[in-house]
């Protein structure tokens, strides 16, 4: 293979791994835009649940109403979002998804994994030693992508054998040439199919010693199979040493054919597409207090316990469960409402 081959090949392997890991890193980036975005949304509305809770607080000590734990968790449930209220050390009231044994620090935010579910905590230290903590449910997005991966350089070879008429008797044959164009992969696997149009060019002396050039276009086809089931394209092709054979009526070139193929695998993956924050508090009056309902094909518990504001927990201690892989598809759960 020629120096110039060997480095177009080189060029393309490492173009190849460049546009992969280009693409992972946009979806990255994309996807952490898109998670500050949402995480800036969670913590604006709970610096205004802390800002009215404080107020009303504020608000009744000057006008001497009664203050205290109850009075403070009564202003917060009234925003019918998931929320643990502290004072002191001592745990007022609770109704977030997760399990908070002790109040966090001021200033706090952190993500929680909690029976299948993601949540977004924030922390806020009010006066009075109260502390409120809210959480958000961070329902993802998933969205399935192509990734191009590394493209594999695979090398295939044709022999062609193609006689050019020249119309005049050949003394000498002077040079030859062939220019490739027009190349293409159709199919794939174990039956594709490498084609070109091959540009046959010969260089000649006639009888009477007078240079002559006679030219011929041929297609060259080469049935052969490729690895992987990834897209192809011929990244390069080139000939060998052209051998020249004069005939009674023209000039016979045989000469091999490498073809260059390129072939890159698409593997398909889930992709986190957006993220939203869900208030996951939110009353539905009409939503029964307890639901019967049987688990179907490639439903999670997750995914029943979100559908019907409920926890995992909930449903595992309903239906005397010991853990998620225990709920049989097609038996009918208990599915409780949280309160």
């Amino acid at each position: 293979m020629k120096f110039a081959h060997k480095m177009i090949c080189l060029l393309v392997l490492v173009l190849s791994a460049s546009f992969g890991l280009g693409g992972c890193w946009l979806l990255y980036s994309d996807f952490a835009v898109q998670r500050r975005t949402v995480l800036t949304a969670d913590a604006a509305l709970h610096s205004q649940i802390c800002t009215d809770v404080q107020t009303d607080l504020l608000d009744r000590q000057r006008r001497g109403l009664e203050m205290g734990g109850a009075v403070a968790a009564a202003r917060l449930a009234l925003h019918q979002q998931p929320a643990a209220l502290w004072q002191g050390e001592e745990l007022v009231s609770s109704n977030i998804p997760v399990d908070v044994n002790a109040p966090l620090a001021d200033g706090t935010m952190t993500t929680v994994r909690s029976g299948g579910g993601t949540y977004a905590l924030f922390a806020s230290e009010l006066q009075g030693g109260y502390r409120i903590v809210t959480a958000y449910d961070l329902t993802a997005k998933t969205e399935t992508v192509e990734l191009c991966d590394s493209a594999a350089l695979v090398l295939r070879e044709q022999l062609v054998r193609e006689k050019i008429e020249t119309g005049a008797e050949v003394q000498t044959v002077l040079a030859t040439d062939v220019i490739f164009s027009s190349a293409g992969v159709s199919g794939g696997g174990e039956s594709a199919s490498l084609r070109a149009t091959a540009n046959l060019r010969v260089l000649y002396l006639d009888e009477n010693a007078v240079p002559l050039l006679s030219e011929r276009r041929s297609e060259v086809l080469l049935e052969t199979d490729l690895p992987g089931s990834g897209q192809a394209r011929v990244q390069d092709m080139y000939a060998g040493e052209i051998a020249a054979s004069v005939g009674a009526d023209g000039v016979e070139l045989r000469f091999p054919v490498t073809f260059a193929v390129s072939v890159a695998e698409t593997p398909r993956y889930p992709c986190l597409q957006s993220l939203e924050a869900e208030e996951c508090g939110k009353k539905d009056e009409n939503v029964p207090s307890l639901v019967l309902r049987a688990m179907k094909q490639g439903e999670r518990l997750w995914d029943i316990a979100k559908l019907y504001r409920t926890t995992v927990e909930a449903i595992l201690a309903a239906n005397e469960l010991k853990e998620e892989s225990a709920a049989v598809i097609g038996k009918l759960l208990l599915i409780p409402r949280r309160r």
